[in-house]
């Protein structure tokens, strides 16, 4: 904020100015200088640091919580394809055997 501040300031002033080509390079040489210093400010500000903290902290938290499902997710996915596998044997033994009773009673007929 205080970047777009100054660098608005800096171009108003360019702009009111009706100094010649030197005095603009000036005014943008102290512009620039001025948004380094602005920016070089932002970056040692302890409140900025500490967003950048937590923001750490918090994708690392959501990281954990992604791996935590995720997991859960790949228990939950293999007990599903155990019971399904289970049920497949058991729709496969009910066939076999509804089958071999149809055969016999038509071999016994």
């Amino acid at each position: 904020m205080r970047i777009a501040l100054i660098f608005a300031a800096a171009l108003a002033l360019a702009g009111c100015s009706k100094s010649g080509d030197g005095n603009v390079q000036a005014d943008l040489h102290d512009t620039g200088n001025d948004l380094k210093a602005a920016a070089s400010s932002v970056a040692a500000d302890p409140d900025i640091k500490q967003v950048g903290q937590d923001a750490k902290q918090t994708a690392e938290d959501a990281a954990a919580q992604l791996k935590k499902a995720g997991a859960d997710l790949k228990v939950q996915a293999q007990d599903a394809a155990d019971k399904a596998k289970v049920d497949a044997h058991r729709a496969g033994d009910q066939a076999r055997d509804s089958a071999d009773n149809l055969r016999d009673n038509r071999a016994n007929n």
